[in-house]
Parts: structure tokens; C-alpha cells; sequence
């Protein structure tokens, strides 16, 4: 009896002593945390706005998340989650926007100054005092920012008076017909290839209307791995200094990194001032970064999916692929291989039984057009030099 009962005990004490250290175990699960991954500047595109972006890394809260905004010791807002569940998330933006606040940061009043360029950041969890960031942003880029007020000497009261500048949204050029995708000496042009966002910012940077390029020609960027003797930076500077490229808040372009569907996406949405559109994608949540602009991109017929009804945002986008997306934004859209003309560049690869060869050889070469009642090439002519810009 006595053996039993000692047994039993014993088993009694060792479930205690178990409960007893897994409760630390469990009570450090739940401690606030999270980290500042990066910050940088990001540009309104229909999906982000022109904020600055603070990238927030393993954040667990019961009540609150706050970002405060500072330049030097001055604080200039703060912002607050909302709209969000408690819990843990891998990864957050926090998005201080100079303009309409983001739907899920609420800010503090403030007035985003062109000479008050912010500098650091500090996490706030559950009103625990997290982490702090420094960073440098580039002034001009800042003050460039829509948002941002330009101080200037007043007349009364000899103070201050601030007045807004906005940019227009860049335009792409629906007029004119040039070849903006070249081949390969052995005659190919791979459309089922991969195509960098080098490359990209390229092609986007020739096909902006000469209004909207003479506008926003940069030759900096503020990319930290875009050197000004990139063959590729004035195409890049051009289309972040115009709000083009906003998917890169880290302060890292990834110019020879393929681009996706989502990229290319994004990049195109901000040439239309449409705002709004539904969810057309059943693989596109409403948390996808580029969920907004693949919607708007979709309305407009810019884009289209697959049979399954997904778009695969994530995917690398093939040669062919892209050339059909900007035939599509462009108006370029010849009906049938009618519409074409002999002498054309042809590729071995882009036999007339393919889906996307109207689309590959509207994209490789420069012509001539009448719309009666489709397009119909009138005469082969010359590509532009761009080489100028390299």
C-alpha cells in the first residue's frame, strides 16, 4: 500500500513540476516583440502611397503597435495600427504616407515639411519601446514626395507659408509604334524566357509619352545598387522619380532579378488614374501587396489570367507575357498576321500557331499604322536610339 501510494505521489509531483515549467514557456510566447527591418521611401502607385515605409520583422502584440516618425530629436508623428487582430506577424509595413493616411496606420496631425527629412524610427509594442532605426533618406527624393510642402518667405507676419506640389501621373505613349523588344543574334527571342527589371525599367522608360519623360528625367535614383554608370540608371532614376517603381522600400532596386507578374503589375498601374477595382483573381488575396494595382490592371484589360482563374502574381513574367500586357496598356493590338507587312524581323521561335505571336511581332518591330477598322501596319520604319540615355 505504502509503494502505491508513494508511486502515486510521485506522479502527482512530477505533473506539477511539468505544468510548473511550461508556464514560463508559454508567458514568453506572449511577451510583446518585433524588430525595424528597413525604412525607405515608397511612391503611390494605386497599391502603396508616397510614405515613407517602415518594415517591421516579428511583431507579437495583445493591444497596440506604434511607429514614431522622428528628424533628429523632433517628433514628427506617430502612427498606429488599426483594423488589425492581435497576434504574430512575420512581417508588417508600416506606412507613414505624407498625403491620405493608410487605411490601416492612423497618424498623428502632422505636416510633412520638404526641409524636415525624417531619420529614425521607433517601435512601440504593447507601449514597450522595442527597437530604433537611423537611416538616411535622399532629401530630393523627399521633397519630392506629393504630400511634402515647400516653405517659403511670407508676406504676412512675416512667418511661413506652405503650399503643396502634386505630380501628375505619367502617361505612356498610345501613338506611336516602335519596336521596344529586341531579339538575339542567333534569331531568336525567347518568349518563354525570363526578363529582369532592368530590362523592364527600360521598356517602360522608352514607351512614356515625351511629356511625361521630359517631366521626370532623373539621373539618381537613390537605389543602392544603382550606380550612375549603370547602362540602366536613368531608366530607373526616371520611373522612381515619377512613382513608377514602389516595390523597393528597402533602398534596393534587384536590377537583375526577374520580375513578376505582381511587379509588372504594379509598375503599370501607375500610368492610369484609376483607383479602384474589384478582385478579379481567385489567388490574389486582399492582403497581396500588389492585390490593388492586379485589379485595376484587370479592369482596364491589361492583364489577363489563367483558365483556372488564377494570375499566379508571384510567378516569374515570360518575354511573351510582358509584351502582351504593354500591347495591351499601349493600344498596340493587330487582329490577325493581315495586319502585317513582308520584310518584317521574324524569330524562329515565333512560329504564327502560338498564342503570343501577333503580340511578339507587334512588340520587335517599329511601323507605321492605319486603324481601319484594326490596326494595319502602312510601312516598316526605324527603331529610336535610346543610347543616349545609357
Amino acid at each position: 500500500m505504502k509503494a502505491r501510494i508513494s508511486r502515486k505521489f510521485f506522479c502527482l509531483l512530477l505533473a506539477v513540476v511539468m505544468v510548473c515549467t511550461l508556464l514560463p514557456i508559454t508567458a514568453l510566447a506572449a511577451e510583446p516583440s518585433g524588430s525595424i527591418e528597413r525604412v525607405g521611401i515608397t511612391h503611390a502607385n494605386g497599391v502603396l502611397k508616397n510614405a515613407v515605409s517602415v518594415g517591421l520583422k516579428n511583431v507579437n502584440f495583445e493591444s497596440s503597435v506604434q511607429v514614431k516618425l522622428y528628424s533628429g530629436d523632433t517628433l514628427l508623428t506617430t502612427a498606429t495600427l488599426q483594423e488589425v487582430d492581435p497576434g504574430s506577424y512575420g512581417f508588417l509595413t508600416c506606412c507613414i504616407a505624407t498625403e491620405t493616411a493608410d487605411e490601416y496606420w492612423s497618424l498623428t496631425p502632422w505636416t510633412p515639411k520638404d526641409d524636415v527629412v525624417p531619420n529614425k524610427v521607433v517601435l512601440f509594442v504593447d507601449d514597450n519601446e522595442m527597437d530604433t532605426m537611423e537611416f538616411t533618406l535622399d532629401a530630393a527624393e523627399w521633397a519630392a514626395l506629393p504630400g511634402t510642402v515647400l516653405p517659403y518667405s511670407g508676406s504676412i507676419g512675416g512667418g511661413y507659408t506652405y503650399c503643396t506640389i502634386k505630380k501628375a501621373t505619367p502617361k505612356l505613349n498610345t501613338y506611336d509604334h516602335f519596336a521596344y523588344v529586341q531579339g538575339y543574334p542567333d534569331g531568336t527571342v525567347k518568349p518563354a524566357g525570363n526578363i529582369t527589371r532592368a530590362e523592364t525599367a527600360a521598356i517602360l522608360f522608352r514607351l512614356m509619352d515625351n511629356s511625361s519623360r521630359k517631366t521626370y528625367l532623373s539621373t539618381k535614383s537613390g537605389f543602392r545598387d544603382v550606380t550612375a554608370g549603370s547602362w540602366y540608371n536613368t531608366y530607373v532614376a526616371t520611373l522612381n522619380n515619377a512613382g513608377v517603381i514602389t516595390d523597393s522600400a528597402n533602398g534596393y532596386f534587384r536590377p537583375n532579378e526577374a520580375i513578376t507578374r505582381a511587379e509588372l503589375a504594379a509598375m503599370l498601374a501607375s500610368f492610369t488614374e484609376t483607383t479602384r477595382a474589384a478582385n478579379y483573381f481567385d489567388d490574389v488575396s486582399a492582403n497581396h501587396w500588389a492585390a490593388k494595382a492586379i485589379a485595376i490592371c484587370a479592369k482596364l484589360g491589361w492583364i489577363t489570367g489563367y483558365p483556372d482563374g488564377s494570375f499566379r502574381p508571384d510567378r516569374n513574367v515570360t518575354r511573351a507575357e510582358l509584351m502582351a500586357m504593354i500591347n495591351r496598356a499601349t493600344g498596340r493590338a493587330p487582329k490577325s498576321a493581315d495586319a502585317f507587312l513582308p520584310g518584317m524581323k521574324t524569330w524562329s521561335d515565333n512560329t504564327a500557331d502560338k498564342w503570343y505571336y501577333l503580340d511578339v511581332q507587334e512588340a520587335t518591330n517599329s511601323h507605321s499604322y492605319a486603324v481601319s477598322p484594326t490596326e494595319l501596319w502602312t510601312a516598316l520604319t526605324a527603331a529610336p536610339d535610346w543610347s543616349r540615355y545609357e
